[in-house]
């Protein structure tokens, strides 16, 4: 693991630990940056993160926040709802093949 020098640190407006369902803290120095918030924080707490945000972690934890801050407004406070999304956009986003003909559901580059 790559130790983080402050300038890096700089970089983000929010670092997001999600570690996992068995929340577990990695040993990333820096951990205790104000600018480091858990993924309770950020779900459950709401807390503000700014527009650059790095998410550590990979799994769903990491993944569902990544996705909650896609889709959440922090001006508004408001999360888009599942009724506000346009289903072609998100395939699009996403590039998954919506008639499903193209192998594996995913549109060529």
């Amino acid at each position: 693991m790559k130790d983080s020098s402050a300038k890096e640190w700089g970089q983000f407006d929010k670092w997001i630990v999600a570690t996992g369902v068995d929340p577990r803290t990695p040993p990333i120095p820096g951990l205790d940056h104000p600018n480091v918030l858990s993924y309770i924080d950020v779900l459950r707490h709401k807390a503000k993160v700014g527009r650059r945000v790095a998410v550590i972690g990979a799994g769903g934890i990491g993944f569902d926040v990544a996705e909650y801050l896609l889709h959440h407004d922090d001006k508004t406070d408001h999360d888009i709802t599942a009724d506000e999304v346009n289903p072609q956009e998100f395939l699009s986003d996403w590039g998954v093949d919506g008639t499903n003909e193209k192998r594996g559901g995913l549109l060529d580059k």
